[in-house]
């Protein structure tokens, strides 16, 4: 499960939505020739019940990363596993740069 550190920001679609299209951005960019594994992305709906207010201000939703690898055996599915965790290591590194960097623009900015 992916999701902002500031829970009031996860109860923003818009900023959801730029979650989940920069993350599945991200991974297209870092390994885009391997075809033996797949991370797929669902948007969950939760409740964040340490937000103040009402069950309406709590409603937000998170990113959920799920993932697949395949072989011909189990030493090559491996293999395929750990590159797997690899691209997304990478790629939610970029992320979290990047919202560090557009963060701190907004802070500036202000």
């Amino acid at each position: 499960m992916i999701l902002y550190r500031d829970l009031v920001v996860n109860t923003s679609p818009e900023q959801i939505h730029w979650l989940t299209n920069a993350a599945a951005h991200a991974l297209r960019r870092i390994d885009p020739a391997f075809e033996w594994g797949a991370i797929g992305a669902t948007i969950m709906s939760v409740r964040f019940t340490t937000l103040p207010g009402p069950l309406g201000l709590q409603c937000g939703q998170q990113l959920m990363l799920s993932f697949w690898t395949w072989g011909e055996h189990e030493r090559e599915m491996m293999t395929n596993l750990d590159r797997t965790f690899h691209n997304l290591t990478v790629a939610l590194r970029e992320l979290s740069n990047e919202i560090r960097r557009s963060s701190l623009t907004t802070a500036l900015d202000a």
